[in-house]
């Protein structure tokens, strides 16, 4: 009888060692790393200046409190290296070229701006590093490469915020003009998919299209030529000093609409794009009643007006915690937040499937295109797809007293894959 207890203990002790020998993530794994290096290159001196400032103070801020309160990634703890690419295509070769000879050599680099990460797609795939940039513009994102857009697809948002618009402007037809950076960001919104779309909205005609460089201060000409075909609605894909240019100019003419509920002849009603509805924006425009109010967009971010929004909680208090200035409160703040936050949950479920050294572009794509409403914080719901690697859902927001406020819940926004070669 002591001889089958025995055995049976034995048997016990075996099964209880194969299971932590077969458990997803071994702490005590030889292949830990000290810690996680999360790299990035942006724009923090160029054009997205003022939006990005907020990029290393938050990425601080969120690395402190990741390491604090969740223990970094299953018992490593995280950090973030920045660097300044000036929104120059060479610069932002030249870090990313620093990023790959690391070793270990990361499985996935953060990058801005839309150029950059479009400059860098081929060769990201090539060396099998995923690049997460802060984007929506098929020419990054598309033919599908390992390039992951953190942000809604341009031309959805527009369609989505159009949808939205029409459904509550007391108008008759919608007579829209878009008016945009001509840069691969902002022209993300001249999208062959979108044009199709609005064809096929009742009430909905598009009637012109114009550009502007990220330097031009006055779209006068541009803004005159699509009142004069007839637009009562001027869709941009901007930031900084974009959406605030073309306001300016409507109000100067004496035909800005800040009412949604204006259908007043002649009037002009403003759809902003994703980064456009961002407090920066709000503050070069005059703040509360400035230019930006009455403007709507999509976004996929909690805004700093949704005050009982967890998310939003925990950022105010590690903003005062840190004597952060009204500067760093930019949508950027809670977008980096939501950004690492992703990073960091992906990469924990690819070392619970393959250990550190499976931490792979290739597993951390497989992880990351198949996220289905992740919950970032309370600040987003994020959701990719392997073959519409850019997130799927937004909601929209309308400025008012100078505040982003919600206005619908989140919307899955119109497919605007377009038709690429492989």
């Amino acid at each position: 009888m002591t001889t089958r207890k025995n055995l049976m203990l034995a048997i016990t002790v075996m099964l209880g060692a194969l299971c932590v020998l077969s458990t997803p993530f071994n702490l005590w794994s030889d292949d830990r790393p000290e810690k996680f290096i999360i790299y990035q290159s942006h724009d923090l001196s160029g054009p997205m200046g003022p939006l990005m400032v907020a990029t290393i103070p938050g990425s601080y801020d969120f690395c402190q409190w990741y390491n604090k309160a969740k223990g970094g990634i299953r018992g490593v703890p995280i950090e973030s290296i920045v660097l300044d690419n000036a929104g120059k295509v060479g610069d932002g070769i030249s870090a990313y070229e620093s990023f790959r000879l690391k070793t270990p050599k990361p499985a996935i680099v953060l990058i801005t701006p839309t150029f950059v990460a479009e400059a860098l797609r081929e060769r990201s795939f090539q060396d099998e590093i995923v690049e997460f940039f802060d984007g929506g513009s098929n020419s990054a994102l598309f033919p599908v490469r390992l390039t992951i857009g953190m942000s809604n697809h341009y031309a959805g948002s527009a369609a989505a915020a159009i949808e939205w618009a029409r459904k509550n402007w007391p108008g008759d037809v919608m007579k829209v003009g878009i008016l945009t950076w001509d840069n691969a960001f902002g022209k993300g919104i001249v999208d062959d998919q979108l044009r199709k779309w609005i064809a096929n909205q009742a009430g909905v005609e598009l009637v012109g299209e114009e550009l502007f460089k990220p330097t031009d201060v006055d779209v006068t000409t541009q803004v005159i030529r699509l009142r004069n075909k007839g637009a009562n609605w001027i869709v941009d894909n901007t930031l900084g000093n974009g959406p605030i240019s073309i306001s300016k100019v409507l109000q100067n003419l004496g035909i800005l609409s800040q009412d949604i509920k204006d259908a007043t002849p002649g009037k002009v009603h403003r759809i902003c794009g994703p980064w456009g509805m961002s407090d920066d924006v709000i503050r070069l425009g005059g703040g509360a009643k400035g230019l930006m109010e009455g403007a709507i967009g999509v976004r996929y971010l909690a805004s700093f007006a949704e005050r009982e929004n967890p998310g939003i909680k925990l950022l105010l208090r590690a903003m005062e915690e840190n004597n952060r200035g009204p500067n760093i409160k930019t949508m950027y703040y809670p977008h980096i937040w939501a950004k690492l936050d992703v990073v960091a949950h992906v990469v924990g479920k690819v070392v619970d499937k393959h250990g550190w050294k499976g931490v792979t572009g290739k597993n951390v794509w497989a992880e990351m295109t198949n996220l289905k409403d992740y919950d970032a914080l309370g600040l987003a719901r994020v959701s990719f797809r392997p073959d519409y690697p850019v997130l799927t859902k937004g909601r929209v927001f309308m400025v008012k007293e100078g505040e982003i406020i919600p206005m619908s819940d989140y919307l899955e926004l119109p497919d605007m894959t377009p038709v690429v070669s492989k």
